[in-house]
């Protein structure tokens, strides 16, 4: 599942982004080093997807709203794989179909866009 390595990746980054300075999604979360293990090990678990959230929103790939912002988004996915042009393509015609992301479980919504890059989107 390597869609869920890079959203660990994106988010173990965000959280790392401080010097190991615990950042304010993992203090509001309660994320310990533990739970970064899972996340590494691809167990996204509820508090993980919410930390998820979290991150997403201060980065700002996602607002208050939970509407995505498909070029920051896009922006953090090209920092830990390098996308094709029609894999950006694909993935930017997925995130645009997704509704806000507005509960922590919602995460898995763009971890699919994410996965099905490859895959051109009839649906849309």
């Amino acid at each position: 599942m390597r869609t869920l390595n890079i959203l660990v990746l994106v988010c173990v980054m965000l959280a790392a982004s401080q010097a190991r300075e615990k950042t304010k999604c993992e203090i509001d979360h309660a994320i310990t080093d533990a739970d970064l293990e899972d996340l590494r090990n691809k167990n996204l678990t509820e508090k993980l997807s919410c930390f998820a959230k979290c991150a997403l929103g201060a980065n700002e790939s996602i607002n208050s709203e939970g509407e995505i912002n498909v070029s920051k988004l896009n922006q953090a996915v090209n920092r830990w794989i390098k996308l094709t042009e029609e894999e950006n393509a694909n993935l930017n015609k997925c995130l645009k179909t997704l509704s806000p992301i507005k509960s922590c479980s919602d995460v898995r919504h763009i971890v699919t866009c994410v996965e099905n890059r490859k895959v051109q989107h009839l649906h849309t």
